[in-house]
């Protein structure tokens, strides 16, 4: 078998996407896989001439259950990649009081990638995780 990692967008308005990435690694880990990908968003400006897109997101919160002994690090993908967070075991976190968490990763590509750390040899590891994304800025 391969590594599965399927992202589902259940969201997508004018403002607000949500995104939920299941995945089940047993053969290695996972290495800059983009699991959001901002330009394939919906318009921010319906109904409008030309109708752009999302030139990023920022995160609003984040919801994850991820097996024990697996972490899953999500990152502003871009010429250097910056750190979103790093998951592990379960919970919910919430950045509205921070102004949401902001794409700052050098010459940025405004998508999102996955990285996980912990698999070993013999393992099938699990993990799901649930976005909730505030679309910036439109895109060229």
């Amino acid at each position: 078998m391969a590594n599965v990692v399927t992202a589902q967008v259940l969201l997508d308005g004018p403002r607000n996407t949500q995104v939920k990435i299941t995945g089940s690694i047993n053969t290695a880990n996972i290495t800059s896989q983009v699991i959001v990908t901002a330009s394939t968003l919906s318009s921010i400006l319906p109904g409008l001439s030309g109708s752009p897109g999302p030139a990023t997101v920022a995160v609003k919160n984040i919801d994850y259950t991820i097996a024990d002994g697996l972490t899953c690090q999500l990152n502003w993908d871009g010429a250097t990649p910056a750190i979103i967070d790093e998951l592990y075991g379960r919970g919910s976190l919430d950045y509205t009081k921070w102004g949401f968490q902001q794409n700052n990763a050098a010459t940025p590509t405004g998508n999102i990638s996955l990285t996980t750390l912990g698999w070993t040899t013999g393992q099938t590891l699990n993990f799901t995780i649930t976005l909730w994304l505030i679309k910036q800025g439109p895109s060229a």
